[in-house]
Formats: structure tokens, C-alpha cells, sequence
């Protein structure tokens, strides 16, 4: 779905004349990750993680698939919760990053019960009528009760120092039952509500780690207390003591016996009309299912046997209450992970097998007309109850991590190879699946690597292949895992590209080679690579010659070895198959003349060699052993190879090799440095080291000095019209060298730097990072810097864009041009959103001979003075009219709007800070920065 970036606050802003610019969203993305869903009275809420792992919550609209996040207007705060706990018409959650706190949502407004909790503290929440008791982890907080009913906290106390690893149990409007240790002895408790006194009930009954134990059934307590190895039921009655559950059974005509019964572990159960259901034995005796009625009367209820097995309930059990019925699983023992599912009709009919051979475990399930649909750990299932015939409703999932039936439909997130974990939905109507939401915040995409080609921009987004070109935007492949790629950091390290006439082969992120054949659309993985250039592109891992490309890749021995393909699995192998050394190849460099590839690589004795290769199996050729370990292939010139060599007495020398034999040495001064980025033509060489650009024909004559800066070292060399562009090391400062005159472009402060940059139509254009202060949150600029040789300008974007509920802050971290389009990849730091900005580049011109039709055409606009303590005065070039003004402050609030407001601002009612003026004639928009006195 394309949207127009006026949609948006504020609009692309450039600082000579407006450019048409669009954004473009690709929906369905695949990286987010809903962990669940829960509902109160009257709103339903969903749990997400986003892109960048934050957890947030959202209030979900079933009929729109509407989000809003939860947020709060004036903290400004990000929620990270692991659960929400619903309370009637308020969802309770815990604020796991700064400022940790315990909250209340209520649909509309957030209530701070507590802030003081640390991170990640607060457990075991119980809940009763009228709220939720729970415990604190820090040991601050040990042996302290806590409750809220949504509005406030109250903190309570066991009195009870000496006890350790409380847990909670149960919770009734009067009484609470938790557990506690002391001196390796588990003691069970009744908490009185009102008097705030314990009780104690039992010592030593059995309990896991937070774990189920104990059942409060009909007004009595049931848990498992161990005696001689034999695990007894124990109930509470209402006289406060504990007696054994016992089972009566006939001794003889006249006479019955009570005989205990006994559980394999802890006490664990299920209740379904006025009865408790169990599993247990007596005698030593096979497990069978016990009921336990209202008038606390025991019956063996059924036996779950099953394929000469016998089978019981235990904590993993799951069941489902419907039509009279109750469907429960069972285990056959804690060593089976994939339990049976059966069923019991009313409270005397038959129980019996439903299902017994499950391939993964059975996690959730729901009965829904006459059919039951369960979640393992890979799909959706529908089982019809009257004739069990079993159907598989999804295929496409590699994971099902949660389900929820919600009026008859069932939400469940789960992981498959186009959205990635995403929430799905289940008509039980129809029993179609749907993709229901992405989570992905603000519906954008992530947009990874833009490819330049001849045919268009490529780029990865909904991990598959799209194209950008003359006719528009094009998915030209379908979803691939081969395009599942890891987080997305450093574009400039994946710009490395082939094309070929009818294949594009470039690098995933997971550093494999992938090559797409534009004319059937197919992808192959051609294997992993070893990738170990850096971000000024001079350790070339990667050259191509005509179809062919060379590439440093991996052998059966995970050593480094030179490869080369043809964009086939067939046309992909290693170079030289029998070298017996790891001459781990480098700076791969072709020389036309020879028609060779040359690349350095280490010897036996550690020294490097020069190679050479014509890209034929075992044609490697040993050119030369220099005799030290620092060897770098600059490029060619000519018929020569230029090479860095550090020699051990002198540091960093320049030669050109040929015929086997260094030839020649340039006379450049290296003072220790070696070259860091290199150009060439037919006519002469252009060099950086240290702080200096150079050039060189080959000769003593012609080899000259063009530039030395009083800056630090210079990186990457590019040409665009007749100049050359380079940076500082820090990517902080652009040069511009035009016919032996270099200036300084532009200086970023330390809160940018360069990233990106694309030459189209002989103007260069750069992009640059940008940083926020997270205490003032005082916005940067985010520029689009474009030159030519007589030419610069900034295009500034202004960067924040709002939406419904938040703002968030973006910057532009890709360029690419194709036909007068320009597109730039924003990424949205808060939450990752990954988009791109489409802009027409058909009006645009930095040509100074073309004035009246460029960008050029300049409104300059001043605001004076500033600081000021009362007045902005605003002046504006060519008597141009200002239509709008619009003050904001440093969160992007707006403050103050003034329409035909005059060359006068009042500012004198603002409180001293930092504010942004917007200034809108009827030509351009500009932003200034102003500070208030």
C-alpha cells in the first residue's frame, strides 16, 4: 500500500524548493512475534514483540484488525511486559525496562500502582474477586505480600522471616494459601485476608517448583502430603485439620474399608460440574481416575488404559469443558512427552480414547460444532467427534506457538517462511486460515539491502526479491528461506554485487552467496562465503569478470579458498582443488590486458605471495614471493599490477608489478600509512593514504600530491562527474577535489556520519546516520546531501513522523538512483521500521548554467536573533510571503500555529529551551532551530 508522504507529520522538507517524494509500505513483514491474547469485560488486548524484541501491548479490534499501542502521553514511555493479568475492565502488567513499575490499562488512561519494583521482580500472581495477590523476587521485598485491585497497592507481610521460596497458591475473598520452606522442610499455609495472620496446615507436603499442588475444592483444600516414599491425598476440612482422602471399599457383605489414596507426585486435578477429577491409586495398584463428588464422596471413575499402558493426569494436563463432555490429556508417564487425549460424558457416563498417537505434543485444544480443534507444535488439527476422522489445516507453519479460541474463531501465532512469527486466524466456519496481523509497528516493512542494477533497484522485503524501475515496484520472486536473513546493521558492508545479462547474485546477510536468474525468477544458494572486506570497499572479497565472479569462499575444511561461478550451482567451484596449505586469497584485482584475476595469500612459511588465475580449475600460478607479510593488490593501471607492500625497514611503499618483477616504485610519501582507497582510468592513478589524495600516469613527472588535509586520515575514493568525493576516517567530513581544487563539503557534528551514497546523473548524493539525546530527546538534522562539481546542497529532512499515539524518529541509512527516481531507505529508531521513500528526481538539477529550471532557484530564510529572550524576527530572500508559521518543541509537539503571521514571532510566553520554527512561504518549507533566553 503505497501513502503519501504529505499523509505524514511533517513532510519531506528541503531547503530550496519542494521534491515530490512518496513513501512506499510493504505490508506483511514477518518480524514481529505475538506472544498472546487476553480480554476483559469490554476490550481485548494482544502481547507482541516487535522487530527489535521490545515487548509491547496493544488494544486489538477483532472486526478491523485495528492496534493501538498502550502508551502514555506524558511519560512517554515504553512498556516491556512478559504477561498481562486481565481484571475485570482493566488488564494489569509489569514495566520490565526503566522506569520499572506496575501498571493498570484500562482502555484509555495508565494508573501507576508502584514504581520502586526492580526489573523483572514481581511473580506469581493469584488472583480472587477482587484483584490479584503477588510476590517480589528482591530479596528487599522477602517474606512481603502484595495486592492490588487496579487502582492502588497495598503491601502486606507474612510475618514468618525464617520461611524461603514462597509461593502462592490459592485466593479467595477471605483466605490465601501459600507454601514456604524453612530448614528444607515445605510447609503449607492459610493466610487470613482481614486479620493478616497465618496458619500453618502441613509440613513437608509434596510440591514441584512453582508448580500446581494444591486444589481448593468445596471449600476444602486438597494436596499431596509424603510419608515413608508414598505420596498421600490430604484434605483441609473446615475445622482446619487434615485428615487422608480415603476410598471405601466393600470388605466383605457387611463391612467396608477405607483405604488411602495415593498420587505419583504432586496433587493435580480438574473440576467440571461440582466434581473434582484426579489421578491416583491405592495398594500399589494401577493409576486410575478418581472422582470426588460435593457431598466429598471418592469413586474410581474410569481407567485410561490405552495400547497395554496405563495413563494418568498430571501438571501437563490440559482440558476442555463443552456440551456435558470433558476432553482431557493424559500421560502415560513424566518420560512421555506426547500424552493421549480422551473424553467422559456427564458425571456416570463412559469415558474413553479420542486419540493416542499424536506425533508432537498435544499444547492446546477447543471443541467447536461437534469438532475439536488442538495445536501441536507445527500445525493446526480438526477432529470430528463423531466419526474421528482428522484433518491437518495448516501446512505451511514450522512453529505454532500459541492458539486462543475467540467467538469461534481461533487466533494463533505461529512461524512460517512469508510473515515470519505473525498472528493467523481459524473460521471454524469454514475453516479457512488467514493471515491476521503483522507486527511490524506503523504497518511498515523491512526493507533490506538495495541492490544498484541496469535493470532497476532491487531490494529484499517481505523475504523475497522485489524490483524498482521504470514501471513501478515488482515482487519478482516469491518467498524463499533462502532470503531469511539475520539483523540488518551494516549496509555498506553488503553492496557487493554481480550482474550478469541474465543472473543478479549477491550476498545474504547470513553470508551466503544467492543467485537470482532474472528470466525464470528462480533463486539458488551457491554456499557461504567468507566475507572480510571492509566498509571502504578496499579488501575486495568479490570480483567480476564479463559473467563470471571470483569470490573468496569456504572449502570441505572451512578454510579460505578462492572460488568462482557462473551464477550455477554446476558453474561454482574451487579454483585450485589441490593446494595442501591455507593460502586464504584477498584482494582479488582482474587485469585485461593479461586477462588474469590476481590476489594475494599466505605461504607456508607465513610470507604472502602474489597469484594469478585465468577462473579455470587448477590454473594457479605462484607470480611472486615478496618475503613479507603485508601484501596488498591496490588495482591495475595499465599493463600493471599496483601494489602496497610494508617493508620491514622503510614501512608502506607503492610499486607496479609486472612480468613477475616489481618494475617500479611511485614516489609518494606513505609516513607509515598505506593506501586506503584507489581509482584509475586509462590516463592516471588517484590515491588516498594518511591525509592526502594523489595522482599518478606511472611516472616521476606525473605522479603529484592534489590534496592534503589537516584533518585524519581519508577512506573511500569515488568519482562523479569530473570530481572526486572522499571522507574523513570517521565518515564525519565529504570532500569535493574539481579540477585540483578541494574543499570541504560538509562537516557532520558527532551525532552523524556518512552511511550511504549513490552518483546518478553526475550529482552525487550522500546519506548520513543520526542520533538523539534519549534524556531531552532534542531532534538532529537528518540531511540528503547532493553535489556536483560547482554545486552543494542540503536537503534536510525533517525526521520525525507522527502517528496516532507516538513519534518516532527516523533516518535515511540507504541510497539508490534509477531513471531520475530516487529511493531512500528510512529506518524508524525507536522500533526499526525498515520503508522507503520514493522521490522524483525529473525537476531536480544542481546545474548553475540551468538556474531557472533547477533547484537552484533559491528562498533563503533567516530567523533573528537567537537566542532571543522576547521576538523572532524571520527574514525571507526574494520578498517571498511567509503563508504559515508552526512552533514545535523537542519531542515534536506542536506549540503554536500562526497562519499569514507577519516577519514578527512573540515568543516571550515560552518557558527557556529549545524549539523548532517552521517557516512555509509559497515555494518552500523550512525548520529552524531556535532557543528561547
Amino acid at each position: 500500500m503505497n501513502k503519501f508522504l504529505p499523509l505524514l507529520f511533517p513532510v519531506l522538507l528541503i531547503s530550496q524548493e519542494k521534491l515530490e517524494t512518496q513513501i512506499i509500505d510493504f505490508n506483511k513483514t514477518g518480524n514481529g512475534y505475538p506472544h498472546a491474547i487476553t480480554e476483559t469485560n469490554n476490550q481485548k488486548y494482544i502481547l507482541a514483540n516487535l522487530q527489535d524484541s521490545i515487548p509491547l501491548i496493544f488494544k486489538f479490534s477483532e472486526t478491523d484488525q485495528k492496534l493501538n499501542y498502550v502508551y502514555d502521553v506524558n511519560g512517554y514511555n515504553l512498556f516491556r511486559s512478559k504477561k498481562l493479568y486481565p481484571l475485570k475492565e482493566k488488564i494489569i502488567f509489569q514495566n520490565e525496562t526503566y522506569p520499572y513499575s506496575l501498571n493498570s490499562f484500562d482502555g484509555n488512561k495508565i494508573t501507576y500502582l508502584e514504581y520502586n519494583f526492580s526489573s523483572k521482580s514481581l511473580h506469581n500472581f493469584i488472583q480472587n474477586d477482587n484483584g490479584y495477590f503477588f510476590l517480589n523476587k528482591d530479596s528487599y521485598y522477602k517474606n512481603k505480600l502484595f495486592f492490588t485491585d487496579g487502582n492502588k497497592m497495598n503491601e502486606l507481610s507474612f510475618n514468618e522471616y525464617y520461611y524461603t521460596d514462597l509461593q502462592l497458591h490459592f485466593a479467595s475473598t477471605q483466605e490465601l494459601i501459600y507454601s514456604a520452606k524453612t530448614n528444607d522442610t515445605v510447609i503449607l499455609n492459610t493466610y487470613n485476608i482481614d486479620t493478616k495472620k497465618s496458619k500453618q496446615i502441613a509440613k513437608q507436603f509434596v510440591r514441584g517448583n512453582f508448580k500446581k499442588s494444591v486444589e481448593y475444592f468445596n471449600n476444602k483444600l486438597l494436596f499431596a502430603l509424603k510419608e515413608n516414599d508414598d505420596n498421600y491425598v490430604y484434605q483441609q476440612t473446615n475445622s482446619n485439620s487434615i485428615s487422608k482422602l480415603n476410598l471405601l471399599v466393600n470388605k466383605n457383605d457387611s463391612l467396608l474399608d477405607t483405604i488411602p489414596v495415593k498420587v505419583k507426585g504432586d496433587f493435580n486435578g480438574f473440576k467440571f460440574n461440582n466434581n473434582l477429577f484426579f489421578s491416583g491409586n491405592i495398594q500399589n495398584d494401577y493409576t486410575k481416575l478418581y472422582k470426588l463428588d460435593a457431598n466429598n464422596k471418592l469413586d474410581i471413575f474410569a481407567e485410561l488404559h490405552y495400547n497395554n499402558s496405563y495413563y494418568s493426569v498430571d501438571d501437563r494436563s490440559k482440558y476442555f469443558l463443552k456440551d456435558n463432555k470433558i476432553f482431557f490429556t493424559a500421560y502415560k508417564n513424566l518420560e512421555d512427552k506426547i500424552g493421549s487425549l480422551w473424553v467422559t460424558e456427564g458425571e456416570i457416563g463412559t469415558t474413553k480414547l479420542i486419540k493416542g498417537d499424536f506425533n508432537l505434543p498435544l499444547d492446546n485444544f477447543f471443541i467447536v460444532n461437534n469438532h475439536l480443534y488442538y495445536q501441536d507444535k507445527t500445525a493446526l488439527f480438526k477432529l470430528n467427534l463423531s466419526n474421528l476422522n482428522l484433518v491437518k489445516l495448516t501446512n505451511a507453519f514450522s512453529e505454532v506457538t500459541y492458539s486462543y479460541l475467540l467467538n469461534n474463531t481461533i487466533y494463533f501465532s505461529a512461524t512460517e517462511a512469508i510473515h515470519g512469527n505473525e498472528l493467523y486466524t481459524l473460521n471454524t466456519l469454514n475453516d479457512e486460515v488467514n493471515f491476521f496481523k503483522e507486527f511490524n509497528y506503523k504497518e511498515n516493512t523491512a526493507v533490506r539491502q538495495l541492490l544498484q542494477s541496469k535493470d532497476g533497484i532491487y531490494f529484499i522485503s517481505d523475504n523475497a526479491l522485489h524490483l524498482y524501475n521504470d514501471t513501478g515496484f515488482e515482487k519478482v520472486s516469491e518467498s524463499s528461506p533462502l532470503l531469511i536473513t539475520s539483523f540488518y546493521k551494516n549496509p555498506e558492508n553488503y553492496k557487493e554485487v554481480a550482474e550478469f545479462k541474465d543472473k543478479l547474485l549477491f550476498i545474504s546477510l547470513d553470508n551466503q552467496l544467492i543467485s537470482f536468474n532474472k528470466s525464470n525468477k528462480t533463486i539458488t544458494n551457491l554456499g557461504y562465503i567468507n566475507y572480510e572486506g571492509n566498509e571502504y570497499n578496499f579488501n575486495k572479497s568479490f570480483l567480476q569478470v564479463n559473467d563470471k565472479l571470483y569470490f573468496i569462499g569456504l572449502n570441505s575444511s572451512n578454510s579460505r579458498v578462492l572460488k568462482m561461478t557462473d551464477g550455477t550451482l554446476d558453474g561454482t567451484f574451487t579454483i585450485e582443488e589441490s593446494n595442501s596449505h591455507n593460502y586464504s586469497p584477498n584482494h582479488l584485482t582482474y587485469n585485461k590486458n593479461t586477462d588474469r584475476v590476481y590476489f594475494t595469500g599466505t605461504n607456508k612459511l607465513g610470507k604472502t605471495t602474489i597469484y594469478s588465475t585465468k577462473g579455470v580449475k587448477n590454473d594457479f600460478i605462484e607470480e611472486y614471493n615478496s618475503n613479507e607479510s603485508d601484501v596488498k593488490i591496490v588495482g591495475t593501471y595499465k599493463d600493471y599490477i599496483v601494489v602496497n607492500i610494508y617493508e620491514s625497514l622503510v614501512g608502506y611503499n607503492l610499486y607496479l608489478f609486472k612480468d613477475k618483477q616489481l618494475t617500479y616504485k611511485l614516489p609518494l610519501d606513505f609516513r607509515n600509512h598505506y593506501i586506503s582507497s584507489f581509482y584509475n582510468d586509462d590516463k592516471k592513478m588517484y590515491f588516498l593514504y594518511n591525509n592526502r589524495l594523489s595522482e599518478s600516469d606511472g611516472t616521476d613527472i606525473g605522479t603529484k600530491e592534489i590534496f592534503q588535509s589537516n584533518f585524519e586520515r581519508l577512506f573511500n575514493l569515488h568519482k562523479c562527474g569530473n570530481s572526486f568525493y572522499f571522507e574523513d576516517e570517521n565518515r564525519r567530513q565529504i570532500f569535493r577535489s574539481t579540477n585540483y581544487k578541494t574543499q570541504l563539503l560538509k562537516k557532520l557534528d558527532v551525532d552523524h556520519k556518512v552511511i550511504s551514497n549513490v552518483c546518478h546523473n553526475n550529482i552525487m548524493f550522500y546519506t548520513n546516520t543520526d542520533n538523539r539525546d534519549l534524556t531531552t530527546y532534542i531532534q538532529k538534522k537528518d540531511y540528503l546531501i547532493a553535489s556536483t562539481d560547482q554545486s552543494y546542497l542540503d536537503l534536510e529532512i525533517n525526521h520525525i513522523l507522527k502517528n496516532d499515539n507516538n513519534y518516532t524518529f527516523t533516518t535515511i541509512t540507504e541510497i539508490a538512483a534509477f531513471n531520475n527516481k530516487i529511493l531512500l531507505k528510512y529506518n524508524a529508531s525507536f522500533v526499526n521500521d525498515q520503508s522507503l521513500f520514493l522521490g522524483d528526481l525529473t525537476n531536480f538539477s544542481l546545474d548553475t548554467n540551468d538556474i531557472n529550471n533547477g533547484i537552484l532557484k533559491s528562498t533563503k530564510i533567516q530567523v533573528y536573533p537567537n537566542p532571543s529572550k522576547n521576538f523572532i524576527n524571520i527574514k525571507v530572500d526574494n520578498n517571498k510571503t511567509i503563508q504559515k508559521t508552526t512552533l514545535y518543541n523537542t519531542i515534536g509537539l506542536k506549540i503554536l500555529t500562526q497562519q499569514f503571521p507577519g516577519n514578527v514571532i512573540d515568543i516571550s510566553q515560552l518557558s527557556k529551551g529549545i524549539y523548532f520554527i517552521q517557516i512555509e512561504t509559497d515555494e518552500i518549507i523550512e525548520t529552524k532551530k531556535i532557543i528561547k533566553n
